[in-house]
């Protein structure tokens, strides 16, 4: 695993994103910096990834989920298409919209391929196909626990895992906002990737990330980086 830690400041500026209905929010900023990050790696421009999500999104008037607790859980695929990586500007849009375009946040696709009978064996090889990545942004931890009674440990949890365990991803990237800071751990299978290619990942998302930031601080015309089209 390695993970790469954002300034408080920055994160501040990300969770500021979506300051307009048109504006992109904090998830198509982290999505999108992912993808660009893995088209510059892998010099590859569409990856198929599994997301995730809480599902706990209002579907309609019939479900009440106010009175519940804790997650449902979701999770779908999606296509990062990043064939406009050479602008950072175009690709944030391109994938927000894409995003946008998903019925009810991805909740959807559990059902048709969980609780769908399926006539056609085209349709359900199409839905059990599964993807090498994941990216899950978990949320944020640690402001409600800052009482006199119980405070956010910083220290690492150990494998949730079992070590003999299937991996069911060659590579996840796992987001979450721990005491105003965010934080991005990347896991991946050493059968088939090394440690230094797993850190240049990293340090490409940090850089596009920080750059998406600036981009979204100071406007899309001001913000110009070498070799980088805004």
């Amino acid at each position: 695993m390695v993970a790469v830690e954002f300034s408080s400041e920055a994160t501040d500026t990300l969770l500021r994103s979506n300051n307009t209905p048109a504006s992109p929010d904090a998830y198509d900023l982290m999505l999108t910096a992912f993808g660009v990050a893995l088209a510059d790696w892998s010099g590859g421009r569409t990856f198929r990834l599994d997301v995730e999500g809480h599902g706990r999104e209002a579907i309609g008037e019939e479900i009440e989920v106010s009175r519940t607790i804790g997650w449902f859980m979701t999770m779908y695929p999606i296509i990062l298409d990043m064939s406009q990586s050479d602008s950072l500007s175009a690709a944030v849009e391109q994938t927000r919209q894409m995003l946008r375009s998903i019925p009810n946040k991805g909740m959807n696709y559990g059902i048709l391929k969980y609780l769908t009978k399926h006539e056609s064996a085209r349709r359900t090889a199409i839905l059990e196909r599964k993807a090498n990545i994941n990216f899950n942004y978990m949320g944020q931890f640690g402001n409600e626990l800052n009482n006199e009674k119980f405070t956010f440990s910083a220290m690492p949890p150990g494998d949730t895992i079992g070590l003999d365990n299937e991996r069911m991803y060659q590579l996840e990237a796992v987001a979450m906002i721990v005491g105003g800071q965010l934080v991005v751990r990347f896991v991946y299978n050493t059968r088939d990737y090394e440690y230094s290619n797993i850190q240049e990942l990293v340090n490409r998302y940090k850089t596009r990330l920080e750059a998406l930031l600036e981009l979204h601080k100071h406007g899309y015309a001001s913000v110009q980086r070498p070799g980088l089209n805004i």
